[in-house]
């Protein structure tokens, strides 16, 4: 999430709801659903999103469904995972420089602390369905 935009809910909740920052700072950690729709998300350059994809491997490559017995990333596994590998390597899933990819929402929330909410702008691209899953 953006850090501006997290930053800027918290302060609002501060002043809406008379909190201190510890309070407003407990309910973004134990609320991030109420962050989301009000922040937003951003999708890191493809060297940064490779290594937290390669840490999701890491650390789940060995663990095994609950269903099957198989290991999450095994043959039948891999050639979609190289797949999504190539997208992201490609940049298919970053955002790209300069680009806005949010439009303003409108406000968010009961009259007395309504918050500036964003949607992801539709550009037209197939890889909007895997940006809103990221």
């Amino acid at each position: 999430m953006d850090p501006a935009d997290t930053e800027r809910v918290k302060q609002e909740l501060m002043k809406k709801r008379n909190w201190t920052w510890d309070q407003a700072d407990l309910f973004y950690t134990t609320n991030p659903t109420y962050f989301t729709s009000r922040v937003k998300r951003t999708v890191p350059s493809p060297p940064e999103l490779l290594e937290a994809f390669e840490g999701v491997r890491a650390a789940f490559a060995e663990c095994k469904d609950g269903e099957t017995k198989k290991t999450f990333f095994n043959k039948e596994t891999h050639e979609s995972w190289t797949k999504l590998m190539k997208h992201v390597e490609l940049g298919c899933l970053s955002d790209k420089p300069g680009v806005d990819m949010y439009g303003n929402f409108g406000m968010l929330g009961p009259v007395s602390e309504a918050l500036l909410a964003f949607v992801l702008v539709d550009c037209g691209l197939n890889c909007v369905g895997y940006r809103c899953t990221v």
